[in-house]
């Protein structure tokens, strides 16, 4: 798939990808001048900063001296946080495995092992650990001992933990700037249903950092991992597939077929196709004939057209807007569409209990009280943007085309 109608600045962070996926020169591309701000801000956005930096030459890309010593040093300071978060996730999972909770991390350090072959090519902002939805309170209380907070304005209450329809709970440390993020499934209630961390977590293998060792998702599941997070988030940043182009080149030993059959066995097949034919279209990575043919097919062609798109040209559409649409194109059942556009609106999640917290006995009524708040909340900005859409044409305008979508790197507990 071409990506000559990207902008200069985009199409030299995709050169720098095929670099450092290759490990070896890519062939050169005419870049012109670059825009150095532009490029060091996208770099960032789609979190691949310390790559441009590691492979700059390798993809043709001459860095002014006036950049190099920054560069260099951002890039520095990432794979410092990074080495300090993992001493810290390795520290917090050995005191969940002596409380008797039984852990898993993925993303993060694992991706930055596995893919990237250490610790400070790829920038991670949190920790990810996956348990059990009922050792949820025994995991917290854990992390409440070590200085950790439930970052919500209801912190102190054990109800929040107690919805059982959110899916992750993220601990804040003021100290250091960390945050650990507790999953007890991979995916939002009303997205994807077969991703609890029961199964997970008993396919678990141990991966060592050199300095210590820890339980993490296997592969293929830490692949599923990669791809449904990407889905969720409509492959918002490039690292999302630079994750797995890298991940399949630095482990060739996957296999193929328990990986389809587990993401086709829960309603993920699309996503997991799509996120890997988007590595395949932007970094040239092997991949099986099978995941090839099933690219091809005109609903995956699409997601992957859109995510492109989305990189290449800025969009004013709220993002309540683009979310459901690439969520609803993501599954491959009608079933679990069906299913989406239900819970999507009726199922209560941490924004609700943000909203209004009621005691615990009397949860059931978020299921009312949810449409209610994404109607206070959540209308008058389309309202906002329909009405400013009046008289406009169809469709991006040329400026949109040449423009790359500015990403906004903050996260938050869900976008609805």
């Amino acid at each position: 798939m071409s990506t000559r109608c990207a902008p200069l600045e985009m199409r030299a962070l995709l050169s720098v990808l095929r670099a450092a996926l290759h490990r070896k020169p890519v062939e050169m591309d005419s870049f012109g001048t670059i825009d150095w701000p532009v490029l060091l801000e996208l770099a960032r956005q789609h979190r691949l900063l310390p790559l441009l930096d590691r492979f700059a030459v390798e993809a043709g890309i001459e860095v002014p001296e006036e950049i190099r010593p920054n560069l260099s040093r951002e890039a520095a300071e990432n794979a410092a946080r990074n080495l300090y978060m993992t001493a810290e996730l390795l520290r917090v999972m050995d005191a969940l495995g002596k409380r008797g909770v039984q852990a898993a991390c993925y993303k993060g350090p694992v991706v930055s092992l596995w893919a990237y072959g250490e610790l400070g090519l790829r920038p991670f902002s949190d920790l990810d650990i996956l348990v059990s939805r009922h050792q949820l309170p025994l995991a917290a209380a854990t992390l409440r001992e070590h200085g950790f907070r439930l970052d919500h304005p209801n912190s102190d209450s054990d109800r929040v933990l107690a919805l059982r329809t959110e899916y992750h709970f993220p601990y804040c440390r003021e100290q250091g700037n960390l945050v650990i993020e507790l999953h007890s499934r991979l995916a939002p209630y009303y997205f994807l249903r077969g991703t609890e961390a029961e199964q997970l977590l008993a396919r678990s293998v141990r991966v060592s950092f050199g300095f210590g060792s820890t339980q993490a998702l296997c592969t293929e599941d830490l692949l599923l991992a990669l791809s449904v997070h990407g889905a969720k988030h409509g492959w918002e940043w490039l690292s999302m597939v630079a994750d797995i182009g890298l991940l399949l080149t630095k482990q060739p030993n996957i296999d193929w077929d328990e990986l389809l059959r587990r993401s086709r066995a829960i309603g993920a097949g699309r996503m997991v196709v799509s996120s890997l034919g988007l590595a395949g279209a932007l970094t040239a990575v092997a991949l099986p004939n099978e995941v090839i043919e099933s690219a091809r097919s005109a609903e995956v062609a699409s997601l992957i057209g859109a995510a492109i798109s989305r990189w290449q040209q800025a969009s004013s559409k709220p993002k309540v807007l683009l979310s459901p649409r690439l969520h609803f194109e993501s599954l491959e059942r009608a079933r679990d569409q069906v299913r989406y556009a239900a819970l999507a609106v009726l199922a209560p999640n941490w924004n609700d209990l943000e909203w209004l917290l009621l005691p615990r006995v009397i949860f059931p009524l978020y299921w009312l009280l949810r449409p209610v708040r994404l109607l206070v909340q959540r209308v008058p900005p389309i309202v906002r943007f329909l009405w400013d859409q009046r008289g406009q044409p169809l469709g991006p305008s040329p400026s949109d085309r040449a423009t790359p979508r500015t990403v906004n790197s903050g996260s938050t507990p869900d976008s609805q």
